[in-house]
């Protein structure tokens, strides 16, 4: 159990270390997790940021991440554990928008070609370093993107 303190902490690190990863308002994130806590909180990391969840049913082949993945343009990927990660792993080189990968629980990292990290060291690298910006600023950024993406020019 965690209470809902602990939750908001751990989303907003999140949200942060989206941010210092170069995550924009209205870039993708692809979801690939069981249900679990940590999928809520990287849910609301992921819209805190700004960006846009791509979540991803856990029971898919590797194949069908590669199609959602790829087709949705996600710049990075977070994922539950090691058999998620074998997926993601196997179509890898056909996804060459994908920057990072966020474990939720620890998975071997020898024969990526990208940066992955647990979600608990990417909160701790934020956590004391940065301050989440207030919601009111991140919701400005993400109607200003959303207008800016729908308007007539």
């Amino acid at each position: 159990d965690i209470s809902f303190q602990q939750y908001r902490s751990r989303a907003d690190a999140g949200a942060v270390g989206l941010a210092q990863l170069g995550i924009k308002p209205g870039d993708r994130i692809a979801l690939l997790s069981e249900n679990r806590h940590e999928w809520l909180a990287a849910d609301h990391a992921i819209l805190s940021a700004g960006a846009i969840n791509v979540p991803l049913h856990a029971p898919l082949s590797a194949k069908q991440v590669e199609y959602q993945v790829g087709h949705s343009d996600s710049r990075g990927v977070i994922l539950s554990n090691a058999p998620q990660a074998a997926k993601l792993h196997e179509v890898l080189d056909a996804l060459p928008n994908v920057e990072f990968v966020v474990t939720f629980d620890p998975v071997s990292t020898d024969a990526w070609s990208l940066p992955v990290m647990t979600w608990v060291l990417m909160s701790r690298k934020v956590c004391g370093t940065a301050k989440p910006r207030p919601m009111t600023a991140q919701l400005r950024d993400v109607a200003g993107a959303f207008l800016s993406a729908t308007s007539l020019r």
